[in-house]
């Protein structure tokens, strides 16, 4: 086993360090001492004897396999609901809302929070994913093990923990569930508008119409509302994206029905969208109600609110907007999350395709029969010399 002891100038001192090679094969290199400039000889020969001692000790612990390497040994063993709080605690997401992993941790400490967070083993962590396939979707479990393969990188970085138990290496993650294709057909909503209490009616069209998810519909307050702009002021509750949607004629009759009977006043601002009893929307009220609309209305479309925001996105997508329009429209940070959001009727296809037709022009269709017709014209495609002789 090579070992050596060796030292550097560095920055105005000289730096002894320890050269060897640990259990797993890789170079191990521990900084001894370092000794300024204008030291004694005898400074220096303390510090090339310490980092001597320092090679030979390790090299023995490593022969004898009691070697610990310092960098991975971690601190004393906390039960793993608290590094949970410590995770909540200290973690920042990109987007700065903590919301997400809130609801993901409850999953987590349900099933784990009985074992000392560095005791929890590959094995725990896929009868984590047993269970939880028994409760929830395949999108939904797939969300718990990113988000705790989040959290225990965050505790192995802190030394918490010394191993990723849910690394998507060592547990299989469910595959991601295909792009859900589903929008409400003009039929569909007129239908679910009559199936809506009344108080219900105008959040729902107001979803359909803005792209605005359920919180953002809850929460809107007069204080959102520019009427001399012409806009809405809508922060996206997930990603912390705000954006500005633009009035029409459907918005302006929407808030002129919600506030009938209210005036917007800045030094006061309230809910534009009232429940029963003229009080605030719940939104644990508004999904309930909603759900119920949907089974009296007979639509079996999964996504609820979910739904309307697709239905916003599809509309879009067939009224000739470019995705960056609507990704910005529905405040998106990603542009492949505007994707699954963009479906296109079986009519729009077709109407695609025949404008497709349209556009190829005749002449090359009758060349193409005049070559099909022809022995040297086999080929599925008009002659490149014809076509050229056409463009010019």
């Amino acid at each position: 086993m090579a070992v050596r002891h060796y030292k550097r100038k560095r920055d105005g001192a000289t730096v002894y360090c320890a050269s060897f090679y640990g259990p797993d094969g890789t170079r191990k290199v521990r900084k001894v001492a370092v000794v300024p400039d204008g030291a004694t000889k005898t400074e220096h020969k303390r510090a090339s004897d310490k980092a001597k001692h320092f090679s030979n000790t390790d090299r023995a612990q490593v022969e004898s396999g009691t070697y610990k390497d310092p960098k991975t040994t971690t601190r004393r063993s906390l039960p793993f609901k608290v590094v949970v709080k410590k995770f909540l605690a200290g973690y920042r997401s990109r987007s700065g809302n903590m919301k997400f992993y809130k609801s993901r941790s409850k999953v987590w400490t349900r099933l784990l929070g009985d074992k000392l967070a560095d005791k929890v083993t590959v094995e725990d962590v896929e009868r984590l994913r047993r269970v939880r396939e028994t409760e929830a979707g395949p999108g939904t479990v797939r969300k718990d093990l990113i988000s705790l393969g989040t959290f225990f990188r965050w505790a192995k970085a802190r030394k918490y923990v010394t191993e990723n138990p849910s690394d998507p290496f060592l547990v299989t993650r469910p595959s991601e569930p295909p792009n859900r294709k589903d929008y409400l057909t003009p039929k569909e909503e007129v239908d679910l508008l009559k199936a809506c209490p009344e108080w219900l009616r105008l959040p729902v069209l107001w979803a359909i119409n803005t792209g605005m998810d359920r919180a953002e519909v809850v929460a809107l307050s007069t204080r959102d509302i520019d009427r001399e702009g012409k806009v809405v002021h809508a922060p996206r509750s997930k990603t912390g994206v705000d954006r500005e949607i633009p009035f029409d004629t459907i918005l302006e009759s929407i808030l002129d029905g919600a506030l009938k009977v209210r005036q917007i006043r800045p030094e006061l601002p309230e809910r534009v969208f009232l429940g029963p009893n003229r009080k605030p929307i719940g939104i644990n009220t508004a999904e309930t109600t909603l759900q119920r609309a949907f089974a009296e209305a007979g639509i079996t479309k999964p996504g609820k609110w979910k739904l309307l925001r697709h239905t916003y996105g599809s509309r879009a997508a067939m009224a000739g907007l470019t995705q960056a329009e609507i990704q910005a429209l529905m405040g998106h940070t990603s542009p492949n999350t505007t994707a699954r959001y963009m479906h296109l009727s079986p009519s729009h296809l077709r109407e695609a395709a025949k404008r497709r037709a349209e556009f190829y022009p005749e002449r090359y269709i009758e060349r193409y029969k005049e070559n099909r017709g022809s022995p040297e014209g086999s080929s599925h495609s008009p002659k490149p010399e014809a076509v050229n002789a056409d463009r010019k």
